[in-house]
């Protein structure tokens, strides 16, 4: 919450360099706040249906998403054993998953 700067939106955006607009924004937001690795993405693969460069964004919420969830279960005994730094290891994740 709070991330979104909703006066950069274009909420009705039926012209494709306003939808490119829009999605350079969430790209932005993507590497800046989340910090995901988007190397060589922008607005334009995304509305052009580059399938490569959307799944990367996509996986990478995905991934965000997915470890946000199990650092709730590791709050609420879900045996989970994060790295010193608190965040939780590829090696965790697996371990649990199996």
């Amino acid at each position: 919450p709070g991330t979104v700067d909703w006066s950069k939106v274009n909420l009705h955006a039926t012209m494709v360099f306003k939808k490119t607009e829009n999605l350079n924004y969430a790209v932005e937001l993507a590497k800046r706040p989340f910090g995901f690795s988007l190397v060589g993405v922008q607005g334009k693969d995304i509305v052009d249906g580059n399938r490569k460069l959307t799944l990367a964004l996509i996986w990478q919420l995905f991934r965000e998403h997915l470890v946000s969830f199990l650092k709730s279960l590791r709050k609420a005994g879900g045996g989970l054993t994060p790295r010193a730094d608190g965040n939780l290891s590829d090696e965790a994740i697996v371990g649990w998953a199996n």
